[in-house]
């Protein structure tokens, strides 16, 4: 059986750079293991290569986050804010059952309030927070 294709022919796969996009030049460097291990991890939380975080540390370029590790963590916020959320109404159905039979402590609806009022501001701050990540993110 005869191979009619050319050496840059390939079946599949991705096509190869153009050799001005290549990375062809190399520094190596000598560091401590404990150094090489810190920059391992700095560059796997990133979600990113060794080599595109220290060139992009070198030359001072903007780093760009792990937006998968991002995600999970606000996915992780939503779910504990949903869930204080149900536990809030829990709370105000009961309030409101022990109200009509006429067994509600004022006690408990100032502490109520208070949870209440707190929960709020949490969320307030979240949401500050939140908004400054994503301006910071559009970059």
């Amino acid at each position: 059986m005869e191979n009619n294709k050319t050496p840059k022919q390939r079946k599949g796969g991705r096509p190869e750079k153009e050799s001005a996009g290549k990375r062809t030049a190399e520094i190596k460097i000598r560091c401590l293991a404990e150094e090489k291990n810190k920059i391992k991890s700095l560059s796997k939380s990133l979600g990113i290569s060794i080599t595109d975080y220290i060139l992009k540390r070198a030359l001072e370029q903007k780093i760009v986050v792990n937006y998968k590790e991002i995600h999970k963590e606000l996915h992780e916020i939503g779910t504990e804010f949903s869930r204080a959320g149900n536990n809030i109404n829990q709370l105000a159905k009961h309030a409101n059952a022990m109200h009509k039979m006429g067994k509600l402590d004022h006690s408990i609806v100032e502490r109520f309030s208070l949870l209440l009022s707190d929960y709020v501001k949490k969320k307030d701050e979240v949401r500050v927070v939140l908004r400054k990540v994503i301006r910071e993110l559009l970059k």
